[in-house]
């Protein structure tokens, strides 16, 4: 995985190019990566139930950031973490449920 810094007229630079991904990080930061393989395999039964869990904590992490307060405190857990709020809200979900 390779960080540059991009010049000014490239900033923003995020989504997918051939088989190459760019991420904006808050902090202002690019990352560019290889894009995952789609696995051919029929996912397990632990897979299945870890896409469920994940699914909950986006519509979580959605519903929490439409109440001002809440989204107060992710946005400065999120500041403190180097994140955005939607990560630091699914972070909290997915830590507070057990497997």
């Amino acid at each position: 995985m390779a960080k540059i810094k991009l010049d000014p007229m490239f900033n923003g630079l995020s989504g997918k190019y051939g088989g190459v991904i760019f991420r904006q990080r808050p902090d202002g930061t690019t990352i560019v990566s290889r894009a995952p393989a789609k696995s051919t395999k029929e996912p397990s039964p632990a897979q299945l139930a870890h896409q469920q869990r994940f699914k909950k904590a986006a519509a979580y992490a959605k519903k929490a950031l439409e109440d001002p307060e809440i989204r107060a405190h992710y946005e400065e857990a999120a500041r403190k973490m180097e994140i955005t709020p939607y990560a630091a809200a699914m972070s909290d979900y997915l830590k507070s449920i057990p497997k």
